[in-house]
């Protein structure tokens, strides 16, 4: 079966990326793995249980064995989990990879001020490198059901390419795909360019019978303007490349995808143009 792969740093965030990795594993048929990676000498009780009364942890063990407890029941494969040491999204990276994960589900942000909960710093260094797709969440997005994701298509040469996953995970969860334009030049051979990518990537969809909307956007800012128009629709997911932009300047450091992971409050699937679908 395949597997999903889920971060874990006992911050409320990472267990509910855990809720919805079992989400998209149930609806993948797939089995889900945990990760944690310890990075510190001392281990304390994680805010996250310490309303647990009756239970009494000593170790990441102990609370991954709690979660694997509370979450087995409703995951139609099986969850088991992983505890490494070492450098945190090297980690995730080289396990991910060694497991041929089909894809990772983490929330962007721990809780602030404890140096044990690493989601944050880490998340995007992991969706740098990861060998998957990687879905990340943040600020506690409860929605897991996917209804509606965005898809922006820009000038790009590698924007195409999410489309297979984006088909993907529509055909899982019966969602409707919105393909939108998106553009931060009024030059007319670049609008040209994406107006035809758009109506290519309409028709990929169609062929798959996956319901699809379509639009083109022009303004000042990719990523606010594909956010603005993802709240607007009510969507669940936005997918996108790790590089984009019309001009070469823009794909240093990965900024678009950068600023998108760290600023969407709606929960972002990214695909690095290395990884080839399996």
């Amino acid at each position: 079966m395949k597997l999903i792969y889920v971060p874990i740093d006992f911050s409320a965030d990472s267990v509910n990326a855990l809720e919805h990795g079992v989400t998209l594993a149930n609806a993948m048929k797939a089995n889900l793995r945990m990760i944690h990676v310890i990075n510190t000498k001392t281990f304390e009780t994680p805010f996250y249980f310490k309303d647990l009364d009756n239970f009494h942890g000593k170790s990441a063990n102990d609370f991954l064995n709690l979660l694997l407890y509370r979450y087995q029941p409703i995951l139609k494969g099986q969850l088991d989990y992983k505890v490494a040491n070492g450098n945190v999204s090297r980690e995730i990276v080289r396990y991910a990879e060694e497991d041929k994960a089909v894809f990772i589900v983490m929330g962007t942000h721990g809780t602030s001020g404890a140096e044990s909960y690493w989601m944050g710093s880490n998340a995007f260094k992991v969706v740098s490198n990861a060998p998957c797709p990687t879905v990340t969440i943040r600020n506690g997005f409860i929605r897991n059901a996917i209804n509606k994701l965005v898809v922006p298509i820009d000038a790009s040469k590698d924007t195409r390419r999410k489309l297979v996953y984006a088909a993907e995970i529509a055909m899982f969860f019966d969602a409707e795909v919105h393909i939108i334009g998106v553009t931060e030049t009024a030059m007319a051979d670049i609008t040209k360019k994406v107006e035809l990518w758009v109506h290519q990537a309409c028709e990929y969809m169609s062929k798959r019978k996956i319901k699809t909307v379509s639009d083109l956007l022009k303004g000042s800012n990719v990523t606010d303007m594909t956010i603005d128009y993802a709240k607007k629709i009510d969507a669940e997911l936005i997918v996108i490349m790790t590089e984009h932009g019309e001009h070469p300047v823009s794909l240093i450091m990965g900024a678009y995808a950068q600023h998108m992971v760290n600023n969407s409050p709606i929960p972002v699937l990214t695909i690095r143009p290395q990884i080839v679908p399996q």
